[in-house]
């Protein structure tokens, strides 16, 4: 199994990176390919590798979200995509995929989604601005 130890100060400052973590990925993986020719260390030979063990070295270092999203700081708050907690799901995917290039997690902490509030279960007590928008007010209606 080959070691790859990342000493270098960006990989402790995500924040600072700006999110352009696939090509901060890719000049490590540079650096190592210029470091192994003028060593000419033969392991790890493919790109592809190198990619792979720069991957999971990387990973190995990120931290779990914090359990809510105020307590992220703000230097990563200004940079995500979209404000926390989320309240449009369209939004979910951008987000998350910013997150992960900070935070170590498998899904999103539920408290990062905004409970929203329910809708009515009597269409009269719609707003009137949407009302419209629901011709069918009555379920036998369906039907047809």
């Amino acid at each position: 199994q080959n070691q790859i130890a990342i000493w270098a100060a960006p990989i402790n400052n995500w924040a600072d990176l700006h999110l352009e973590y696939n090509i901060y990925k890719e000049y490590i993986t540079q650096l190592i390919k210029y470091y192994k020719g003028f060593t000419k260390d033969t392991t790890l030979n493919k790109h592809v590798e190198i990619q792979k063990a720069v991957h999971e070295a990387i990973s190995g270092k990120l931290q779990q979200p914090p359990s809510y999203p105020n307590d992220i700081s703000e230097n990563i708050q200004q940079i995500l995509p979209f404000t926390l907690p989320i309240k449009n799901k369209a939004h979910t995917k951008a987000v998350v995929t910013a997150l992960h290039h900070i935070y170590q997690f498998d899904q999103l902490p539920k408290e990062y989604i905004a409970n929203l509030d329910p809708l009515p279960t009597n269409l009269a007590n719609l707003h009137p601005a949407v009302r419209d928008l629901f011709p069918i007010t009555d379920r036998n209606a369906l039907e047809n």
